[in-house]
């Protein structure tokens, strides 16, 4: 409701919005508008700000005639909240936007498996599991996933996993040790974005080296587990190279290069 104020020969009314915000939803690259329709009389004072900070006009944002909020290209950090805020000296009003953008991908290509995690480990072995991404379409775009890991400090590695599973039994891993875990979903044109990479330990305390002294001889170095269930085994006085990581039968080898990840979700 407005309230009309009159005095000799002006009519003076409080500032309002008379557009209505919401939720939007944009895909990346799209054209957006956020309509910020006002009256009030003395004219008001239009403010647009993103989040806490006011809106700079740019090559793909500005602010028409209108006091409408136009983007070009929309972008991932074009996301957040706009308010419009109007006001003179009888009151003020807004209103608030909440845009989303989000990727178009090609149909052939799946989305990113979600909730990746470690359901179990053992002395030798991390089971993972996750869930298919929303969307029947999508779903029908996965071939394959890609489970990638290595040993802390270690090479990169990779497996193929049917894609109808959502669960996964990595065998054959040193006792004790930290592995650094992410997965991809493969489709025939192309493989989604990597899940955040998740780190997992197995379970013991691995192994530290114990040195005995033979007669006449140098001290022979022997490593001994810290977990019971660990495998004890006498390494020498020369140095050996880490057991490599056993492929379960059904599982094949990913094709492509690996990638070095360095940013982890702990």
């Amino acid at each position: 409701m407005f309230t009309v104020l009159r005095g000799c020969c002006i009519t003076q009314v409080p500032a309002r919005v008379a557009s209505f915000g919401g939720v939007v939803h944009a895909a990346r690259g799209s054209r957006l508008s956020l309509p910020c329709l006002t009256v009030g009389r003395p004219r008001p004072a239009i403010v647009w700000t993103h989040g806490e900070r006011p809106v700079q006009a740019s090559q793909r944002l500005h602010v028409d005639d209108e006091w409408t909020l136009r983007i070009e290209g929309a972008q991932p950090a074009d996301a957040g909240n706009y308010s419009c805020r109007a006001e003179n000296r009888l009151g003020s009003d807004s209103l608030l936007y909440t845009v989303t953008v989000h990727e178009v991908r090609n149909k052939d290509i799946p989305s990113t498996p979600e909730d990746f995690h470690v359901s179990s480990t053992t002395i030798s072995s991390i089971t993972l599991a996750w869930r298919l991404p929303e969307g029947g379409k999508k779903l029908a775009a996965i071939t394959d996933y890609c489970l990638h890991y290595k040993r802390e400090f270690g090479e990169w590695e990779k497996i193929k996993i049917p894609g109808t599973e959502t669960s996964f039994t990595l065998g054959g891993l040193q006792c004790g040790a930290k592995y650094l875990l992410y997965l991809q979903a493969e489709g025939r044109r192309g493989d989604s974005h990597p899940t955040d990479t998740i780190v997992a330990r197995t379970q013991g305390a691995g192994t530290i080296g114990v040195y005995t002294k033979g007669a006449g001889g140098p001290p022979h170095r022997h490593h001994r587990s810290l977990h019971p269930g660990c495998r004890t085994e006498d390494t020498g006085s020369a140095k050996q190279p880490p057991a490599p990581v056993e492929t379960p039968t059904n599982s094949l080898k990913c094709d492509g290069a690996l990638k070095d990840r360095t940013i982890f979700k702990k």
